[in-house]
């Protein structure tokens, strides 16, 4: 089919056999052919703009605001666009003022059911061109969902995407399609101040996996990490967006009512600042890098049907569009490390998966590993090497060998070592608290063996140096800095290691708690009785 090579002598508009199933519109005799065959060109042109691009000041727009849909219907005939799909989105590549697609789309309802009519707006329409114009009351109804504030959307988007968005909702919906427009935020196309839009208008299609392919919603699929298309720093703004919303959605949805965000709800343009200082906790009250990590660990995420570990490239492009990503402590002084392993660990990662979750976390900043975590100042705060072990995660080892591998406590711009610990020796954290079943007896010995190996170990390799490092040194002690031998603290938490604390260090059983003042035999008749 040479259709798109013709010339324009012999334009389809003269084709009986591309005649369009629309009834045809009488063309006035009044009227001489010239004009019909120039509005035709026309359409022709525009249609084939991608191939033969054309100047837009040379385009007669008030021709098309002249003629109504059927005479439009009527003079355009191409057999490979009978739906107008070609000459909407050709005519979109030329930045059209609104007046001129809102004919077009009156002419040709099922042009704007392919999202690439979208995308197109979103490239190619500048908000600039219909604010020139005489402005149209875009204000639809819920079937379009455009009746927001004028607050929730940015300057930077455009009566005509407005437009085009609204139609193709419309469209998509009359011809049964299911899936919200929300499912293609990643898209490259689509920028912040588009992704704002959208979200606004269906919130709820965010987290329903009935609007994306194997029953993965929109935010698991870019939260997976195999749909970073663009610029990464714009994705990783649009992730941020979808984040908020998602989190609005968890603590404000109703049962059966559908999900409306607040006036002023995306203004300022983004409420997690990268100003703030690293380390410091926060006055914001949502923080998306923490709800990234609650969404990549949940148990009903989804992202790893595309693949298993494709949520590095989400990390890591977070990482990239802020340094400081996970670096900073929310409003209860945690970090996002800390709302990992504040969790059971049940995830939908596996092993590896999870190993690889903490190992990045802990190699942006090894001080985290001695970070205790936020909430109730009376209440003792866990470090991570006692939440992993309290929550079941296989990652002990990582977070003591970050502990161990520090190379400074000095303290600068980009520290987190505010709510830093170095004075709990290691072997008593892991022992300060139950374990979790999924070690049972047998794990939870070979554990604390491992973690006794590793002290025996690493205090050797301290000693044989001419300087000490006090802090590290801290860490491998068998007596804390309050005398408790880790032998007390077994014994009050019941863990089943006494006979090899015991032979490790025999002189503990001579050493009283000096908290309770009790023997160890002591300590564990009374633990026994409780």
């Amino acid at each position: 089919d040479d259709d798109d090579h013709s010339s324009i002598d012999e334009m389809e508009i003269v084709n009986t056999e591309a005649a369009n199933t629309q009834q045809e519109y009488p063309l006035s005799p009044m009227l001489p052919n010239d004009i019909y065959q120039r509005i035709g060109s026309l359409l022709f042109n525009l249609s084939n703009s991608e191939e033969v691009p054309l100047i837009r000041a040379d385009i007669p727009w008030s021709i098309i605001f002249s003629c109504d849909a059927p005479l439009l219907t009527t003079l355009y005939k191409r057999s490979l666009d009978p739906g107008g799909t070609m000459l909407l989105q050709g005519m979109l590549r030329m930045d059209p003022p609104l007046d001129a697609v809102k004919k077009i789309i009156d002419a040709f309802p099922l042009s704007c059911v392919d999202m690439e009519g979208f995308f197109t707006a979103c490239q190619f329409a500048q908000p600039r061109t219909s604010r020139q114009l005489r402005p149209l009351a875009l204000d639809f109804n819920s079937n379009g969902k455009m009746n927001a504030a004028d607050d929730s959307y940015d300057d930077d988007v455009g009566e005509v995407v407005r437009l085009i968005m609204h139609k193709t909702i419309l469209a998509r919906r009359s011809n049964n399609i299911g899936w919200s427009m929300v499912a293609f935020l990643g898209h490259p196309h689509v920028n912040v101040a588009h992704a704002k839009l959208l979200l606004y208008n269906n919130p709820d299609a965010l987290i329903d996996p009935a609007h994306g392919a194997f029953g993965v919603s929109p935010l698991d699929r870019m939260a997976s990490g195999y749909f970073i298309h663009g610029d990464p720093i714009e994705w990783a703004e649009k992730l941020r967006l979808a984040l908020k919303v998602a989190a609005y959605i968890r603590t404000n949805k109703k049962e059966g009512a559908e999900t409306v965000l607040p006036d002023g709800f995306f203004r300022p343009v983004s409420s997690f600042s990268t100003d703030a200082r690293v380390g410091s906790p926060s006055p914001e009250s949502f923080f998306p890098y923490h709800e990234l990590i609650r969404l990549i660990t949940s148990e009903d995420f989804r992202g790893h049907k595309f693949g298993v570990s494709g949520w590095m490239n989400t990390l890591e492009a977070c990482t990239s569009s802020d340094p400081s990503a996970f670096l900073r402590y929310d409003n209860l002084g945690n970090l996002p490390i800390h709302a990992a392993l504040g969790s059971e660990c049940n995830t939908t990662l596996g092993l590896k998966s999870e190993r690889r979750l903490i190992k990045y976390l802990l190699s942006l900043d090894r001080n985290m590993a001695l970070c205790r975590e936020g909430g109730n100042v009376s209440v003792e705060r866990r470090l991570p090497l006692r939440m992993s072990i309290e929550n079941g995660w296989p990652v002990y080892d990582l977070i003591i060998d970050a502990a161990l591998s520090r190379t400074s406590l000095r303290r600068n711009s980009r520290d987190i070592t505010e709510n830093m610990c170095n004075s709990t020796p290691l072997l008593h954290d892991a022992l300060m608290g139950p374990y979790h079943q999924m070690f049972g007896i047998h794990g939870a010995r070979q554990l604390i063996k491992n973690i006794m190996a590793k002290m025996t170990q690493v205090l050797r390799q301290l000693q044989e140096q001419e300087r000490i490092d006090a802090a590290k040194f801290n860490l491998v002690q068998s007596v804390d800095s309050d005398g408790r031998t880790a032998l007390h603290v077994a014994l009050q938490h019941k863990w089943p290691v006494y006979d090899m604390l015991i032979k490790a260090t025999p002189t503990s059983l001579e050493n009283q708690d000096p908290s309770s003042r009790l023997y160890p035999f002591q300590t564990l008749a009374v633990a026994l009785k409780d």
